[in-house]
């Protein structure tokens, strides 16, 4: 095209359904475009008149275009080849591009033809580029597979072994080559475990399954996890033989430990710095039940409890062993129609790994009969401490046994104040051996 063409003549030869433009050869600047263009880039005309081309480029095109330009304007090419533009939106796709140097209104310009063969190359890209990709991505995943430490193999809808892993030949104890195309069945009939039912199932209803099971024949236990495929299901397992030897150990000690606690007649119990249950034994619980209302784990220690007093007393005997202190505490009761019960009870901080203290915990033993027993033993040497001879008698000093005796007069032994001391230390023995059976049955009763 030659001559000085102005916006208005040029509007009027680029009224074509493919898109086109005019841009300038200095400023990359757009100085015209159709509305083909305008559809097709989804920018108004005022918007492409502020653009440059580089800007329906995608950034990692732009570089490209640069250095195509400067062969374009030596050169004075005219088929430019096949070029990633973006849209407005940002949608990428390939036009193939045409240009010829015109003038435009004084300036040295380029009038563009652009065609959309976006779908053409892209189908040729892909055709091009699927066997070298499904060749890379076949290779990739096999290493993945191959590399993991799970055993993995792959059944199609038969069941019939189409992939196996090296970490699944190890289990399994055979190679890969002797399974392939082998049912599972087939290839395992002394296996009974219910692995078949899973693949059926994980088949039949296109969902995920997983499960662990004890294999007989491997003396093990796997996890095992089934996806279905397109065209079978792939299988994935894992050894936790280990793992499981190791939670029945531990499921061992937790019962043990349950039994342990719960087979005594002390309460046990520990709480959190919040003062919520962690744990307690069955004493515990049944002791500070209210009614139906048992204590439960991550409920408040203070939970049946309705004395503020009461409530006050236990938190600061727990803030105490919040704050550091290991120690023994008497506490009395009233439980049971009201009856006094009296409690040893042990307060030790709880700490975790950075020896942080996260709680209390708490051990009681009830210490009622010792309690008793000790008061009784106390009221009783009141008692003998204050032994003293029968009112009808003569006036004699009050006293214990042993004074009553370095009282006696051995040289007169028939003396009148002699046998009142006689009656007195049998009265005041007789006081003694009723205190002494009295201990006695309050000990072994």
């Amino acid at each position: 095209m030659a001559g000085n063409y102005t916006s208005a003549v040029l509007r009027e030869f680029i009224n074509t359904s493919t898109p086109m433009w005019v841009y300038c050869q200095q400023t990359l600047q757009f100085l015209e475009v159709n509305e083909a263009a305008i559809e097709k880039y989804g920018c108004t005309r005022d918007e492409f008149l502020q653009m440059t081309i580089k800007q329906i480029r995608p950034a990692e095109e732009v570089a490209k275009l640069d250095l195509a330009i400067e062969q374009i304007d030596k050169e004075g090419k005219v088929d430019s080849g096949a070029w990633l533009h973006q849209n407005k939106a940002g949608k990428t796709f390939y036009m193939h591009v045409h240009g010829s140097p015109i003038q435009f209104e004084g300036k040295k310009a380029r009038l563009i033809t652009a065609f959309d063969t976006d779908a053409k190359i892209k189908a040729l890209i892909a055709n091009k580029e699927l066997e070298a990709d499904l060749l890379e991505h076949s290779t990739r995943i096999e290493n993945i597979l191959e590399s993991i430490t799970d055993g993995f193999f792959a059944v199609d809808n038969q069941l019939r072994f189409t992939y196996i892993n090296s970490q699944c030949e190890k289990i399994f104890g055979i190679s890969k080559f002797t399974l392939i195309n082998k049912n599972i069945e087939e290839a395992f009939p002394e296996d009974k475990t219910d692995l078949v039912q899973q693949c059926n199932r994980a088949l039949g209803r296109n969902e995920k399954i997983n499960f662990s099971e004890y294999c007989e024949p491997l003396d093990a236990w796997f996890s095992i996890t089934i996806y279905p495929t397109t065209d079978g299901v792939s299988v994935f397992f894992r050894d936790i033989t280990s793992e499981k030897l190791l939670q029945n150990e531990i499921n061992a000690e937790r019962y043990n430990l349950s039994a342990l606690i719960n087979n005594t007649d002390d309460l046990i119990w520990s709480i959190d710095s919040n003062f919520n249950i962690i744990s307690a034994n069955e004493n515990f619980l049944e002791i500070t039940r209210l009614g139906d209302k048992r204590l439960q784990k991550g409920q408040s220690v203070f939970s049946n409890f309705f004395d503020a007093n009461v409530i006050k007393q236990w938190k600061d005997n727990y803030s105490r062993a919040l704050r550091g202190e290991s120690y023994t505490l008497e506490v009395l009761s009233e439980e049971f129609n009201y009856l006094a019960i009296y409690y040893e009870v042990n307060f030790n901080p709880i700490c975790n790994e950075e020896d942080e203290i996260i709680g209390v915990g708490c051990f009681a033993k009830n210490i009622t009969k010792q309690k008793k027993h000790d008061l009784i033993i106390k009221h009783h040497k009141e008692v003998l401490n204050e032994a003293a001879p029968a009112n009808n008698q003569p006036k004699v000093k009050k006293a214990g046994m042993i004074d009553i005796i370095s009282q006696f007069d051995f040289e007169n032994p028939r003396c009148n104040e002699n046998h009142n001391l006689l009656e007195q230390l049998k009265s005041t023995a007789k006081q003694l051996e009723t205190i002494m059976s009295q201990s006695i049955n309050a000990t072994f009763n």
